[in-house]
């Protein structure tokens, strides 16, 4: 399955839409245990069998039949005589002597045999079946191996929960019998081959959630927004159709479309007209960025077959020849995506950029958050910090949330607000400060990159967990990026003493 980033970047582009956000999810699967009346399959006797066959063949008369079959002509006739009486042969010339010898009788099959022949005998029995059931294309479904997860691992992983509609899972009486047995859950992995007659009760209902990756996208003209679902690695549609048709997007709390509106007017107060006028044109910017995409995922593809090649080093060179070319034409895609003045920040971007500046900053590093968490501040960030300071580079973090030597999760847990204030008593390079809430988030690395975000950059989606449509921009020319550090409130004397933050060292 991909990670969120790789479904984000592969599936960014709609005609007419930008991707403002993306997250894991899970799609609504109701698991139903159910008492049910199936219509089981059971083999016809191999005599009776191949009496039918004879039959077929020619041979209608007992006699005839036992002679072609090397039995005894008793046990012929008492076939035919249960065949009868099951309706599988009919006696087309009685010519039985008076004594009541039937065996020069001639028989026939019926269709009732013929049907008997071929699919076998079926009868009806009581058994309990569990299957999966979509909450939101509202039919059975066959997830086989894949997994699902209960709400509480789906809210420790911070996935957004899909909503069934209609909440309440299905009825009896609304379940599809033709549908069910291709669903059914077998220990075995065997296909469910008999066939569902009746639903009597359903016995128990399970509320769990199907993996999968939202994509938000946001219409640039009427401001409409889709959610798109990817399930492995497809797109799915069938699904966005079912969740659009009922309701989709405009659901209560899944969107939090007042913060995009705060956050853009934030983001145009803070960087004002002049800047405003250098924004890239959305369009151009999106062309940019297929080229982007469709390059990476060639060099995807490639990376797979390199890999299965290992062990055939002549095709593997030949191989090689062909990542070089599209390793040079990723470079060259994506710096034309970052010719532009400015331009807006697609939502995969960021921390892409985040590790950038982590990786590769050389003189100053300032990274603003609400608050320090350790699912984005883990254990490899503050590596690369230590490792920045240890060079020399000037690095200030400013949160919402003061930082300090008590603990906020579970005993014994990772703790990357006490780490991050440890080094700071140790590395006078680091410099921890307090900021007042704001819309917007910072990014500064050196004079080479500045990034504005309303997403922080050391912190996760708050909770209740909803999508927050991205709102930023970007900019690698550095005259600009000397401008954002300005309004982020960097005193020029001190390229990291940001006025209006108090310092905690």
């Amino acid at each position: 399955m991909m990670t969120p980033a790789q479904a984000a970047r592969l599936f960014d582009v709609r005609d007419g839409f930008d991707l403002v956000d993306f997250a894991e999810v899970g799609l609504p699967v109701f698991r139903l245990t159910v008492e049910a009346v199936t219509l089981a399959k059971q083999e016809m006797p191999t005599t009776h069998e191949f009496v039918l066959r004879a039959i077929i063949i020619g041979e209608t008369q007992a006699h005839g039949i036992a002679h072609l079959l090397g039995l005894t002509d008793e046990v012929v006739l008492d076939a035919l005589n249960l065949l009868a009486y099951d309706g599988c042969v009919a006696v087309v010339q009685p010519v039985g002597d008076e004594n009541g010898d039937a065996s020069c009788d001639q028989y026939e099959v019926t269709d009732l045999g013929l049907e008997r022949l071929l699919q076998g005998e079926r009868t009806p029995q009581d058994e309990i079946l569990v299957f999966d059931y979509d909450g939101t294309r509202r039919r059975p479904i066959k997830l086989g191996a894949e997994s699902v997860r209960r709400p509480k691992e789906l809210s420790e992983r911070g996935a957004i929960q899909i909503r069934p509609y209609p909440a309440d899972p299905p009825d009896a009486s609304q379940l599809p019998l033709n549908e069910i047995g291709r669903a059914v859950r077998r220990l075995s992995g065997k296909e469910f081959s008999r066939g569902v007659l009746a639903v009597r009760r359903i016995v128990r209902r399970d509320n769990l959630f199907r993996p999968a990756i939202g994509l938000v996208f946001r219409n640039r003209a009427t401001e409409e927004v889709q959610i798109g679902f990817v399930l492995g690695d497809q797109l799915a549609e069938d699904y966005e159709i079912e969740f659009s048709r009922h309701g989709g997007a405009k659901k209560p709390g899944l969107v939090r479309s007042s913060a995009h509106a705060d956050a853009m007017t934030a983001l145009h107060h803070l960087i004002g007209p002049d800047l405003c006028a250098k924004l890239a044109d959305p369009e151009e910017v999106s062309r940019r960025r297929l080229e982007v995409a469709l390059a990476s995922r060639e060099r995807s593809q490639l990376g797979a077959k390199l890999e299965r090649l290992r062990q055939r080093p002549k095709l593997r060179d030949a191989e090689r020849e062909d990542m070089s070319v599209l390793d040079e034409r990723l470079r060259a895609a994506r710096e034309r995506l970052d010719e532009f003045d400015i331009r807006p920040l697609a939502p995969y971007e960021q921390w892409d950029l985040f590790n950038e500046a982590l990786n590769a900053a050389r003189r100053r590093l300032l990274i603003t958050s609400t608050d320090v968490d350790p699912d984005v501040t883990h254990g490899l960030v503050l590596r690369g910090l230590n490792e920045r300071l240890d060079e020399g580079v000037e690095v200030r973090i400013e949160t919402s949330v003061a930082l300090s030597t008590n603990p906020k999760g579970k005993p014994g847990s990772f703790e990357p607000g006490v780490e991050l204030w440890l080094t700071a008593q140790q590395k006078l390079r680091l410099n921890l400060a307090q900021r007042a809430p704001e819309d917007l988030f910072f990014l500064i690395k050196d004079d080479s990159l500045a990034v504005v975000s309303n997403r922080p950059f050391l912190s996760g989606r708050e909770r209740p967990l909803s999508f927050i449509p991205t709102v930023g921009i970007v900019t690698r020319h550095p005259e600009v990026v000397a401008e954002i550090a300005r309004l982020a409130g960097l005193d020029h004397a001190d390229p990291l003493h940001r006025r209006g933050a108090h310092s905690r060292d």
